[in-house]
């Protein structure tokens, strides 16, 4: 579904990520883990297409997506959350959800002067539908006219989530979920994503500190480490790969909570 191929990023005189190469299956949980630096994020950005590549290619269902617009990237069916979830804080959170929705309301300008009819009334039933099936899966309901920037920290993690389920993708992108929640908190969001990917059919690729929940999880795991991939398998090979060990343990990169 997803494959990078020899991808590599510069910046200035700095190799963020150094010819990279890896794929996601479709059905598949698959964790990118590493140190502090090691270019995982980076990676992210360049598949969503936030960043240019300095190298390579990206392919979504055997399309060429690099350096598409992140807008063109969500439609293709590809989304991604953040670490800091990014919310509208005065909006609620049906209004923050809802807006999710919105590239699939589009109409043009005659349309826009005339009342909902036909099928635009029909995609906009299927919108808010679609909201309050995410809102009862990720348990969000009791919440519905909270505002953003009054929910408890946890909570808007869940809400960058619905956010991105509300695009409808095939391929959900996770930049570290579980970045400022407590051990308890990060095994309830490993079932949480466990929860959304079987509901909606959904594969997943996530980069996450915590080796738990992407142990717990993922089906395959890589590790990037000075921007280059030095290991990828299940998480028991990898787990005991003793180039990814030295990189951590000798390092200190990691969370092993829980």
């Amino acid at each position: 579904m997803l494959e990078i191929v020899n991808i590599s990023k510069n910046f200035g005189g700095l190799a963020a990520l150094s010819d990279i190469s890896l794929s996601v299956a479709k059905g598949e949980t698959v964790g990118i883990i590493g140190p502090n630096g090691a270019g995982k994020t980076t990676a992210f950005n360049i598949v969503t297409g936030t960043l240019p590549p300095s190298a390579g290619k990206v392919f979504f269902n055997k399309k060429d997506i690099t350096g598409l617009k992140p807008s063109r990237i969500v439609k293709l069916g590809l989304a991604r959350t953040f670490q800091n979830a990014s919310l509208y804080p005065d909006c609620s959170v049906h209004e923050n959800i809802f807006r999710g929705t919105l590239w699939k309301l589009k109409r043009n300008m005659f349309l826009n002067l005339m009342p909902p009819a036909g099928e635009y009334s029909s995609r906009l039933d299927s919108a808010h539908q679609l909201v309050a099936d995410i809102m009862e899966t990720l348990e969000l309901e009791s919440y519905r006219d909270v505002l953003a920037n009054e929910l408890p920290y946890g909570i808007q993690k869940k809400v960058g989530v619905a956010i991105g389920l509300a695009t409808s993708p095939e391929i959900l992108l996770m930049d570290e979920p579980a970045a400022g929640l407590n051990s308890k908190e990060s095994r309830e969001f490993g079932r949480l994503i466990n929860r959304i990917k079987a509901h909606y059919g959904l594969t997943v690729l996530l980069v996450e500190h915590h080796i738990a929940l992407v142990r717990e999880i993922s089906s395959k795991i890589i590790v990037i480490s000075q921007g280059k991939v030095i290991a990828t398998g299940t998480p028991e090979q990898v787990l005991n790969d003793a180039r990814v060990i030295e990189s951590y343990l000798g390092g200190g990169g990691w969370h092993a909570e829980g």
